[in-house]
């Protein structure tokens, strides 16, 4: 008995197909060579853990290098976890694209208060 049982995995993303790519496009190689072992990354097949884990660590630095402005960030924490929880389950129908740039603008807002944050005296 032959067929398929859980979801077929993607190819591999081919770096080096898009070296070649950029080669004939643009007349001229990049200036290095990709190394063989990123010839073929695999794309997860859920990347929303990876995102969550690495909000969450984000959120765990911001909060231990910014003890005093925390209550400033947390809102913006919360949204992007809110944001990336309804993409995840099943937040990919016509609003996907809205819901992609609102996590993007919500996560650039973490980004300009941290470096805010950074180069002002406490």
């Amino acid at each position: 008995m032959t067929g398929g049982g859980g979801p077929k995995r993607p190819a591999p993303f081919d770096l080096e197909r898009v070296r070649r790519n950029w080669e004939r496009v643009g007349g001229a190689a990049p200036p290095e060579a990709v190394p063989q072992r990123l010839g073929a990354v695999a794309a997860p097949l859920d990347p929303y853990p990876i995102a969550e884990e690495l909000l969450q660590r984000a959120r765990t630095l911001a909060s231990s290098d910014f003890e005093d402005r925390a209550i400033t960030l947390k809102p913006f924490f919360d949204r992007a976890a809110v944001l990336l929880a309804t993409m995840r389950d099943g937040g990919a129908g016509p609003d996907a694209p809205a819901l992609r740039a609102d996590f993007i603008k919500t996560l650039d807002d973490i980004e300009e208060l941290t470096d805010v944050f950074a180069t002002t005296p406490r």
